[in-house]
């Protein structure tokens, strides 16, 4: 038993059963089998277009797709009488039915004929029907049947998913030797015709040509029917070879493309890393420097204060003081303050190739890239704060000693000294600058926009939910080109809107200038 075989036997028993078909040697049981049995068509015969006729014989090859199962049937049909009937164009037959796969023709050609013969010789006395249905009908299983499943073959370039509705009938010689040729030259007409008949009687050709409802050749016609669409496909393999040899060509040039971008990416990265690296070291070398006058700075205010305790004149203790401390701001001015590291581009190779004749579906979200601070300028405000508390320090320290000395010291007569108020002012720290986005920005949100924007209620809201706000409500101008600069995009919209931030935080109801980019 195989379950991707089947033995289907048929006729026509007259009254009250008509055409009945039933398979043989399955498994009933099968929900498999139960599918096939009741979704394949029936062997039935239009009999206004084609019609049996005494002594007649008709082969047939056709496709179907059975509730979504490609199958191909071969079948055979005899002239035959009805029991207790005279209606013309009945018969008897069989068919084998392949699901997926088929044999090689020549075993199908003998167990179809195998098969037919039994039907015939057990159910038919002088050619007339001996059952009143197909359950009835006595079948011999054909010779090697068993063996037919480990000489299976895949069938090649045949729709099963369309179907014409056109039936060919070719008059030729029907002979076991001839069988093979017919039924595999026939499957590639199977994409024109989904049934396929083959007939040597000449009254049933003129039947059908009469009828004219079904398309019928000769032989010869057949034959080169056949040659034709043999050329045909391999116009359509060589059309293919030729389409196959250009793809392969924009291949190759789109490797080289590809390959020379990257390449040219990786050359200027590797570049920008030098120069950060370069900037880094200046860094460093600078902070050292900045390190190292602070703490001199810091120890000539140490014996300031031991002078002036010792009780060396005060005047000359605050010209060294000033002179010094001049000295101190300078040398801090001259240090070049840390530069922003320049940002390495994500390398992203972009093929030209496009899609076309093949049908290819998830959504990544794109990475955070954060603009990386020098934080050497925190560092120096953090130094000159040290400077205003030493200098206000010494200041105090000052004072004390011309009051001790003024009141206190007994023995010196010293007159106070009319102390002459200096105003220190502080050196201008640098401030960060803003980077730029990339494309720079070359317009901005009109009134409708900013009033999309401002519905959202985004006072009190965070930097991260007003970019994504903004993004959301912008795909195309501002979402596509800064996506990966959300950073930078917030300080250019905090630098763009004085007044409505607080830290990462939006003060007000709206929002003055949005920066976009238009293509």
């Amino acid at each position: 038993m195989n379950n991707n075989i089947y033995l289907i036997a048929f006729g026509t028993f007259g009254n009250p059963n008509g055409f009945r078909q039933s398979f043989y040697d399955i498994n009933k049981n099968s929900t498999n089998i139960r599918d096939i049995t009741k979704g394949v068509k029936t062997f039935d015969l239009n009999t206004n277009a084609i019609k049996l006729l005494p002594k007649a014989k008709i082969y047939a090859i056709r496709k179907e797709n059975i509730n979504g199962i490609s199958a191909i049937s071969y079948a055979v049909y005899n002239y035959a009488k009805e029991p207790n009937s005279d209606r013309s164009g009945t018969f008897i037959g069989s068919s084998i039915l392949y699901i997926n796969d088929i044999a090689e023709e020549n075993l199908t050609t003998s167990l179809i004929n195998d098969f037919n013969e039994t039907i015939v010789a057990k159910n038919t006395i002088k050619d007339t029907i001996t059952v009143t249905h197909s359950d009835n009908l006595s079948v011999s299983k054909p010779k090697d049947f068993d063996k037919v499943s480990s000489l299976l073959k895949p069938i090649d370039d045949i729709n099963f998913d369309t179907f014409t509705g056109k039936n060919l009938v070719v008059y030729t010689s029907v002979k076991t030797d001839r069988l093979p040729y017919l039924f595999a030259s026939s499957l590639t007409l199977l994409n024109i015709y989904d049934t396929i008949y083959f007939t040597d009687n000449s009254e049933v050709i003129e039947f059908v040509h009469q009828r004219g409802i079904f398309q019928w050749i000769k032989s010869k016609d057949f034959d080169l029917a056949i040659e034709t669409q043999q050329q045909e496909r391999k116009q359509k393999i060589q059309h293919s070879i030729s389409e196959f040899g250009n793809e392969k060509q924009q291949l190759e040039n789109d490797k080289k493309r590809l390959v020379n971008d990257l390449r040219l990416q990786i050359e200027n990265n590797t570049k920008i890393h030098l120069e950060n690296e370069q900037n880094l070291n200046e860094s460093k070398n600078n902070l050292h420097k900045i390190e190292e006058y602070y703490s001199l700075f810091a120890k000539q205010i140490d014996e300031y204060i031991k002078k002036l305790n010792s009780g060396q004149n005060l005047e000359y203790v605050q010209k060294l003081y000033n002179e010094n401390k001049q000295i101190f701001i300078s040398s801090i001015n001259e240090v070049k303050q840390p530069r922003f590291t320049n940002k390495i581009p994500k390398t992203k190779g972009n093929s030209q190739l496009r899609i076309e004749t093949l049908q290819p579906t998830t959504t990544t979200q794109p990475e955070s890239h954060e603009v990386v601070y020098d934080n050497s300028n925190y560092n120096l405000k953090r130094k000159i704060g040290l400077f205003k508390r030493l200098t206000a320090l010494l200041t105090i320290l000052w004072i004390s000693t011309v009051v001790y000395f003024t009141w206190f010291n007994t023995d010196n007569k010293v007159q106070p000294i009319a102390v002459k108020k200096t105003t220190q002012i502080p050196p201008e720290t640098p401030q960060p600058t803003v980077p730029n986005l990339n494309p720079k920005p070359n317009s901005e949100l009109n009134q409708n926009d900013l009033g999309i924007i401002s519905k959202q209620k985004i006072k009190g809201k965070s930097s991260k939910e007003i970019i994504d706000i903004i993004f959301q409500k912008n795909p195309t101008d501002i979402a596509k080109h800064y996506k990966e600069q959300k950073d930078v995009y917030w300080q250019v919209l905090i630098k763009e809107n004085q007044g409505c931030f607080e830290g990462n935080t939006c003060v007000k109801d709206s929002l003055k200038h949005v920066p976009s980019y238009k293509q």
